[in-house]
């Protein structure tokens, strides 16, 4: 049984013209019990906003998913799952760690998309 099964993922990012940037398409992969996923590409390939969309950080509502994209855990559909069901506020030290990290780099991906000024 699959552990992580990702489908036909597709990460689409609102713009305040009313438009949608699609930022990924159509990813799909599973991980089972025991197995380690790696995953490599250039950068803007989408690898961190895929890993972001698996653990619901990324800043919804502006950015949305397509609608056969199915991010299932265990058999669920985390996608269909309201952001309070699903808490990172639980998590251990490592991953609050990690926390931070991925919320930096949201805001400068934003700061990129909306022309804000990032500030290190």
């Amino acid at each position: 049984m699959n552990i992580l099964e990702v489908k036909n993922l597709s990460i689409y990012f609102n713009t305040n013209k009313d438009n949608q940037i699609l930022a990924a398409s159509n990813i799909s992969f599973s991980i089972t019990k025991g197995e380690t996923l790696s995953i490599v590409g250039e950068s803007g390939s989408g690898k961190s906003i895929t890993g972001l969309s698996i653990m619901k950080l990324l800043p919804y509502p502006l950015a949305s998913h397509g609608v056969e994209s199915k991010i299932l855990f265990k058999g669920e559909d985390i996608l269909k799952k309201s952001n309070k069901i699903i808490s990172v506020s639980n998590f251990t030290f490592p991953h609050r760690l990690f926390k931070i990290i991925l919320i930096e780099q949201i805001y400068r991906s934003f700061s990129i998309i909306n022309k804000l000024p990032y500030h290190k």
